[in-house]
């Protein structure tokens, strides 16, 4: 640019908008680059830009006024001259170039002036098409793998192509030719190339048919010149033949038997040549192939032994009713699945100031019981996962002072607990330790969390059952007193049969019951009586009250671990890596991500039953992840994976549609990129009960940024299983778990109600006394919901309702309560009877 030129240019970005220098600069350089326009035909628009990137002068007037401030590139568009990727701009709805040359005064940047070409300048790069032939094209492609240039088929800025060679050229940013499928669908011979400058891959290809034509014209000539030097050549191509061709079959032959399975052959070829080279390279790729393999293997043999840990243990706790046998079956599970050095678990005591030892693995661990070892709050690593309710990992013990060493376990190199908690509750520490540095990484904690959850529930379910019991020997006890009554013949037999066994069931040394000479003292033992029964029934009310609320804590955690479960299945890097490959393959663009979700999805919606469309997500790799999350817990189905838009990545069976942007668990997962935990209603199937929609976020691997959803079904099977653990053996306790709008959730049909009556005191935590249906009851109700902490902003629209026969319950103490009525009322006509008489006779003979 002349001087005079580039000095108007220092005028335009150094002068005030108002300034007599800026108008006349502003119109003498806009002419300027009117004129270039026209005369070069290069670029849309010209521009020129602040040192605060606002457009100040522009061809295109409706642009003036704008910023580029916000751009990635803004800082190297004022620095240096250079030529931007195409990207598609918003304003003007189409792709674009831009080149960029700064304005500066003394080193320091005060502008820059910029052009704007649209993709056809890009076609001049690519339109030579000299010697390509009929089907030959050259055109380029951008990250998003958006068609950039004119091709014979594809639209430039809207067809995508994805083939080998682009895939290629942009995910590896490598060069090379192969034969390919292009993306007409047909066998192309290809050339591609990465132009780091422009981030954009350069793809040439020719169809194979065509471009082998000449081949077969010069084979033609080959053969005819060939035959007449065959006699000459004969003895010479045998040799080179045999030299050549026996190294190639041979390593076809090791690739045919790789293909089948066997990575353990190699090609057997040690040669200076290209031959030797070629061998050298299949070698190192086979031992590459294994060792990826085998990597593979190993990670999927993990998690699928983790996984397999997890449900046993899950199944193993709702099958053990006793505290002290769930203790003891956790930590050899988990020890022996994962071949830990040790594992033992404390529960803290009733004042929750020291952690009780009450189980171990091995020798060791059943020494360490039969000592009581305990641990004081606060003090270690398991004090401290008590103290602060946080899991606490250790790598190498070594360099942790607050490590305390254990005499007993002298091997131990690493160390993890993990707080066992019911909400915000703390009721004891997983502790796992290994022989080995490093043995313990986060991955263990994710397992041992969701592990930790489910003994929580487990230990809510064993008290609750043993709180069961409890009522069921005091029932029993009740039963026993009342038959040994029905056995007495006189008052002084129930009065010492009553205080014998009521004396041996409250664990008195005597208790003593003496008939008294007034009738004072037989009103107030049938008052005491009369009120004894009462207080049995406000008892029964508030133990059924109490098994309610046990019950209903435990659906909350039940789900609250299915959730945490769901959670360590989002952060499967398989799934992670398969959602964000989905997100890239966009290019940042949310209209054209949208376009391409809703033309599959119309396309989805009209497929047949067996178009591959719909087994597409069941073949990516993450879809394994998804069925052996299901087959390791069979109540979790339909699983499905989603990108950021609500397109559908992966899945165990195909969703009615494509397109789940607008299903409300997607919504709610999502949350606008900010990402939460969704539990929907309760469903009902015909096929599979009732269940429940869950859905979570899935983040980047470092937690920063929500790329998708995770969605499953989850059968309330083992739920309704847990009301009938719940009641014991007492056969006159029934559970339900009833929905908001009355609908029981624990038959196999799906449209059982309670009475409306019933539905009153679904919204409430109380008991009562009434009719369920006809038959007298006591009648507990208890909300379902999580404890503080856990997902407060969601609640479960259910109630546990707690029935019990009142007149089987309260029967041993209304026949104990009536027998002894009865007899004290004989009791007390004996007693007046017998005061008559005496009275009488000693009035009788003063009368005289």
């Amino acid at each position: 640019m002349k001087l005079d030129e580039e000095g108007r240019l220092l005028t335009l970005v150094k002068s005030p908008p108002d300034s007599a220098e800026f108008k006349s600069a502003y119109s003498t350089v806009g002419k300027r680059l009117r004129q270039a326009i026209i005369l070069r035909g290069l670029y849309e628009e010209l521009f020129v830009i602040d040192s605060n990137g606002v457009i100040i002068l522009s061809t295109n007037i409706f642009q003036e006024g704008k910023t580029l401030r916000n751009e990635p590139s803004f800082q190297q568009i004022l620095q240096e001259v250079s030529l931007q990727p195409p990207a598609f701009s918003e304003t003007l709805g189409h792709f674009s170039v831009l080149a960029t040359r700064p304005i500066t005064e003394q080193g320091k940047p005060l502008g820059a002036l910029l052009g704007r070409a649209g993709l056809a300048v890009l076609d001049g790069f690519v339109s030579d098409r000299n010697g390509m032939g009929r089907t030959g094209e050259i055109y380029l492609v951008n990250p998003g793998f958006v068609l950039l240039t004119e091709t014979h088929f594809g639209t430039p800025g809207s067809t995508l192509i994805r083939t080998n060679a682009t895939n290629a050229a942009i995910n590896g940013h490598t060069t090379g030719a192969a034969v390919y499928s292009s993306y007409r669908a047909t066998l192309v011979v290809g050339h591609y190339r990465w132009l780091p400058d422009l981030q954009l891959a350069l793809i040439a290809e020719q169809e194979q048919s065509e471009a082998f034509e000449n081949s077969r014209f010069l084979l033609l000539v080959g053969s005819s010149i060939s035959a007449v030097l065959i006699t000459i050549a004969m003895i010479a191509a045998f040799f080179i033949t045999r030299s050549i061709s026996n190294p190639i079959v041979e390593m076809a032959q090791v690739a045919e038997q790789i293909e089948a399975g066997n990575l353990d052959r190699t090609v057997n070829i040690h040669r200076d040549d290209e031959i030797g080279t070629l061998a050298t390279a299949f070698n190192n790729m086979i031992t590459r192939l294994r060792g990826l393999i085998g990597s593979l293997e190993m990670r999927v043999a993990d998690r699928t032994k983790a996984l397999a840990a997890s449900t046993e243990v899950s199944r193993r706790l709702s099958t053990i009713l006793d505290e002290q046998s769930l203790v003891s079956a956790v930590v050899d599970e988990v020890q022996s699945a994962f071949n830990y050095y040790h594992a033992h678990i404390y529960l803290l005591d009733a004042a929750g100031e020291n952690l009780i030892m009450m189980g171990g693995t091995g020798d060791v661990g059943r020494l360490m019981l039969m000592r009581g070892h305990s641990l004081p709050v606060g003090r270690g690593l398991v004090g401290r996962a008590a103290a602060k309710s946080e899991t606490v990992l250790v790598p190498d013990v070594s360099k942790d002072p607050q490590w305390l060493p254990n005499t007993l376990l002298p091997d131990t190199r690493a160390e993890a607990a993990v707080p066992i908690t019911l909400g915000s509750k703390v009721l004891g520490v997983l502790d796992i330790q290994h022989n080995i540095v490093n043995g313990l990484q986060p991955d263990d904690i994710d397992l041992l969390q969701a592990i930790a959850s489910q003994v929580a529930i487990g230990l809510q379910n064993a008290r609750s059952y043993t709180q069961a019991q409890r009522q069921a020997d005091y029932e029993s006890m009740l039963n026993a007193i009342n038959e040994k009554i029905q056995t007495a013949t006189t008052i002084e037999d129930v009065t010492q049969i009553a205080a014998r066994e009521l004396g041996q069931a409250l664990g008195a040394s005597r208790i003593s019951v003496q008939i008294g000479k007034t009738n004072a003292v037989l009103i107030t033992v049938i008052t005491l009586l009369t009120v004894l029964q009462v207080s049995l029934t406000n008892q029964l009310g508030a133990n059924m009250q109490g098994l309610s609320h046990s019950t209903a804590n435990n659906v909350a955690n039940h789900v609250a671990s299915e959730i945490a479960r769901l959670q360590l299945l989002a952060r499967n890097q398989t799934i992670i890596n398969d959602v964000r490959a989905i997100n890239t393959s966009y290019g940042g663009s949310e209209p054209f991500a949208l376009e391409q979700i809703q033309k599959l999805d119309a396309k989805w919606i009209t497929a047949a039953q067996n178009d591959p469309l719909l087994t597409l997500g069941q073949s990516v790799t993450s879809a394994a992840e998804l069925r052996q999350f299901t087959q390791a817990d069979p109540n979790n189905f339909d699983l499905v994976t989603t990108d950021r838009y609500g397109g559908t990545v992966a899945h165990t069976t195909p969703p009615s549609r494509f397109d789940l942007r607008l299903e409300s668990w997607r919504v709610a997962a999502y949350s606008n990129g900010k990402g939460a935990v969704y539990i929907g209603p309760a469903s009902y199937d015909a096929a599979r009960g009732f269940y429940l929609t869950l859905a979570v976020p899935i983040f980047t691997s470092d937690g920063a940024e929500v790329i998708g959803t995770l969605h499953t079904r989850y059968r309330l099977t083992a739920i309704v299983n847990q009301l009938g653990q719940a009641s014991g053996h007492d056969k006159t306790i029934d559970l339900y778990l009833v929905s908001a709008d009355g609908t029981r959730l624990d038959t196999a049909s799906g449209n059982v109600q309670i009475s409306l009556e019933e539905r009153s005191y679904l919204t409430q935590d109380t008991w009562r006394t009434g009719s369920f249906g006809s038959v007298p009851s006591l009648i507990a109700y208890s909300l379902v919901s999580f404890s503080p902490g856990i997902y407060d902003e969601l609640r479960l629209p259910w109630t546990i309702i707690a029935r019990q026969d009142l007149d089987r319950s309260l029967a041993p103490v209304q026949s104990t309560v009536l027998l002894v009525i009865v007899f004290a009322v004989i009791g007390l006509v004996v007693a007046i009877l017998f005061t008559f008489f005496v009275a009488n006779e000693l009035v009788r003979p003063l009368a005289e």
